[in-house]
């Protein structure tokens, strides 16, 4: 008689991340870098992924047992990783990851946050909320490797490009020093791919600044304790601009 036993079935496949991986928010990728994401699989004979848009690429390190995503600065900002592994008889189980390249800080309905930081233990940095409401807190050093000023005071925006000036920027008052990109930082307001910074050493006539407004690079406008200086980016020089009224600060 025959027999219903499925005794040599093949096992179905199965796959798992290793990685812990967040179901809430996308998997988010610094363009020209890249992220590994860890996986187990059991009874499977290949691992293969779904092709993604323009600008990303994946590979399969099955020996390591980890996919490796990387996206150029001009991919797609949105993309879903298909992840399919196959097992015997063709069958097949599969795990998808949402991705989210930064590579565009630019949309109108996002939001900028300039956190000054602690004038003696940490540097400024500027927090992101993109449109969908997820929150990059330190989006400069995620995208630069490396941090603004030492209590960062204000920001300007002008033809492509974010300023920001710092009060203290590498060097203190009692000259404890910091790591960081110094009192002026220039940066694309599209990538924030840092495209300048001047130090203390830099602009060193300026006493505590606090402000900053940006009519191109030979008028960028700084305010500090003396008063108004013009700072031209394209010659490096700066000039105090001298008003007869010494201007008032914000909360005076």
């Amino acid at each position: 008689m025959g027999s219903c036993s499925k005794e040599h079935e093949p096992a179905a496949p199965v796959l798992e991340w290793t990685t812990d991986i967040a179901t809430e928010a996308p998997l988010f990728v610094v363009p020209e870098t890249t992220v590994t994401i860890g996986y187990a699989a059991q009874h499977v004979q290949a691992i293969t992924t779904d092709a993604l848009p323009d600008g990303w690429n994946v590979r399969v390190d099955e020996e390591a047992q980890a996919i490796v995503i990387s996206a150029t600065a001009d991919a797609e900002t949105r993309a879903t990783l298909t992840v399919t592994a196959v097992g015997e008889g063709d069958r097949t189980v599969s795990q998808s990851v949402a991705l989210y390249c930064l590579n565009a800080f630019d949309d109108p309905n996002g939001t900028f946050v300039l956190n000054e930081g602690n004038m003696t233990t940490e540097n400024g940095s500027l927090t992101y909320i993109s449109p969908e409401g997820y929150v990059w807190a330190d989006a400069y050093r995620t995208v630069n490797g490396t941090e603004l000023g030492n209590v960062a005071q204000d920001m300007a925006f002008c033809d492509g490009k974010i300023y920001v000036i710092s009060q203290n920027g590498n060097e203190n008052a009692v000259g404890a020093t910091f790591e960081n990109d110094g009192m002026l930082v220039v940066m694309d307001a599209r990538t924030l791919k840092k495209t300048a910074a001047y130090t203390n050493q830099d602009l060193a006539q300026l006493d505590w600044p606090t402000h900053i407004a940006v009519l191109d690079e030979q008028h960028i406008y700084i305010r500090d304790n003396a008063g108004i200086y013009r700072f031209d980016a394209t010659t490096r020089q700066l000039t105090f601009a001298r008003d007869p009224k010494r201007p008032p600060k914000a909360d005076s």
